[in-house]
């Protein structure tokens, strides 16, 4: 059987603030690790196209750490920096991939013109 006990003593007593008493609440977002991220999504689109990838992959690469650096300065939230600096990597590889088999593809065609020089690529491919 339960008793009953009392501890409406233990209330009365000064407390102490513990680690367990601090709220924490969701660190704010920066414009600048937004715009990373931002950055970040619209450079996978971008690296589809041959050498002009490279560059905007580039800058949002520049744009990603400067973004992480700042957010871990001043203790925002990292999150979307660290995702748009990790989308711009992999634009970064898909532009480097894709102007690497553009220039592959026009090996040995840079005399011809016309349909001599359309008939080269295709056979290349």
């Amino acid at each position: 059987m339960a008793r009953n006990r009392d501890y409406s003593d233990l209330d009365s007593a000064p407390r102490k603030v513990t680690t367990q008493d601090v709220v924490v609440g969701p660190r704010p977002i920066s414009k600048l690790s937004l715009a990373a991220l931002l950055i970040g999504i619209l450079t996978i689109p971008a690296a589809i196209l041959p050498i002009f990838g490279i560059p905007v992959a580039m800058v949002g690469i520049v744009v990603g750490i400067v973004a992480v650096i700042r957010a871990y300065r001043n203790q925002t939230q990292r999150s979307y920096a660290i995702a748009g600096l990790l989308l711009a990597i992999l634009a970064m590889g898909l532009a480097i991939f894709f102007t690497t088999v553009s220039f592959q593809a026009l090996e040995g065609c840079e005399d011809l013109r016309g349909e001599e020089f359309t008939q080269c690529v295709r056979d290349n491919q």
